[in-house]
C-alpha cells in the first residue's frame, strides 16, 4: 500500500494516513521514506524481531550510499540514534561494537525506515 502525501503534508500526517488506509487485517506496518533503497533480505530480520518481541519498533542498520556514486556500497556502522540537548537527531557510536547482525537497543530512530506491529502502533 503506497501513500503519496499531498503537498505541504508533514511526515507524521502521511504516516497516519497510511495506517488509516492500510488493510484492516494487516498485522505489521512498514514505513519507508522515498529516498530509501533497500538491500536484499532486509525485511525478514525485522519481521522475525517483531514476532519475538511484539512491542518493538524494528529498524535495520542503515548503509550509506555516497552522493556522488549511487552504485557504490558502504557498510553501515553499529551506532545509536540519539537526541542532543537542542533536539537535533544524530547518529553516533558511543560504545564501539564489532559489526554483527545482533539487534541492539537505541534511544531514538531516524523514522525513515522501520516496522512495527499494527496493534502496538495504535496503543
Amino acid at each position: 500500500f503506497l501513500v503519496i502525501p499531498s503537498p505541504g503534508a508533514g511526515l507524521i500526517e502521511a504516516k497516519m494516513r497510511a495506517v488509516a488506509g492500510a488493510a484492516l487485517n494487516s498485522t505489521v506496518l512498514v514505513f519507508l521514506e522515498p529516498h530509501i533503497r533497500t538491500n536484499r533480505q532486509w525485511l525478514q530480520p525485522l519481521l522475525r524481531r517483531i514476532r519475538l518481541y511484539p512491542k518493538v519498533l524494528a529498524m535495520p542498520m542503515l548503509d550509506p550510499i555516497p552522493q556522488d556514486n549511487f552504485n557504490q556500497y558502504l557498510r553501515g556502522t553499529s551506532g545509536q540514534w540519539r537526541f542532543e540537548w537542542n533536539l537535533n537527531l544524530i547518529f553516533s557510536e558511543p560504545v564501539p561494537r564489532t559489526p554483527s547482525a545482533t539487534p541492539y537497543m537505541s534511544p531514538a530512530t531516524s523514522g525513515g525506515i522501520f516496522a512495527i506491529r499494527r496493534h502496538w502502533w495504535n496503543e
